[in-house]
């Protein structure tokens, strides 16, 4: 079974552990460029979500998002009465097996591009038939601190895309969290959708995108459920 963008705890902190110190994400004398650590500013028009309190924003789109019912931290997408998909939250990831270096957006950015592998590798093993394209990682913002944004698109033989993950990625001493968006097509693709994990159709995905970097710029992570 191939492994969903959204990795449960345990599965998520061992791949980072291995891919970073593969990569050397403890070189403190490996400095960023300036790219890697600027910071998003949210615009000010933007309202904040939240992971863990009732709340209601619309998008420019003219699509809502609102809390979730039940304890994931997570909040749900709406085009009026209709179901999009969610937006989730994943904290407390461990990096104290290794030295996460004096910059946390340097940290996060190693981190998107370890994880990006991890799944260029996973989906080759077992989504051979498809293309994968990673995502250039860039710097963005997670609830205004400076952090790391990755992600990957999955495409069968036709072009057509079958598969779609945003990510972002917050250091935080020597833990992590990640915010998660994915897309999966209901058929033909190599992973689809499930019923714990409201996901979008990569063309919806592809009409909430513009709106991600601010929604999650202006959203801060400390509260948990």
């Amino acid at each position: 079974m191939r492994a969903r963008s959204t990795l449960r705890p345990v599965a998520v902190a061992s791949a980072a552990l291995i891919l970073l110190a593969a990569c050397g994400a403890g070189d403190r004398t490996a400095a960023p460029s300036p790219a890697q650590s600027t910071t998003t500013t949210p615009t000010r028009d933007q309202p904040a979500m939240s992971w863990t309190s009732p709340f209601e924003v619309t998008v420019p789109n003219g699509w809502t998002i609102r809390d979730c019912e039940g304890e994931r931290l997570n909040v749900c997408v709406y085009d009026g009465s209709r179901s999009l998909g969610d937006i989730e939250l994943n904290t407390d990831y461990p990096l104290d097996s290794i030295d996460v270096g004096r910059d946390p957006a340097a940290t996060a950015h190693k981190l998107a591009e370890a994880m990006t592998a991890h799944f260029r590798d996973d989906r080759a093993r077992g989504c051979s038939a498809f293309t994968f394209t990673g995502d250039t990682v860039r710097a963005a913002s997670v609830g205004g601190k400076p952090s790391a944004r990755g992600g990957f698109t999955l495409t069968n033989r036709e072009g057509r895309v079958v598969e779609r993950v945003i990510n972002y990625y917050l250091v935080e001493g020597a833990k992590f969290a990640i915010v998660n968006i994915d897309a999966y097509v209901s058929e033909g693709g190599c992973l689809g959708p499930t019923e714990y994990d409201p996901t979008f159709t990569p063309a919806d995905l592809d009409k909430l995108e513009p709106h991600l970097d601010s929604l999650v710029a202006a959203t801060p992570t400390t509260a948990t459920r």
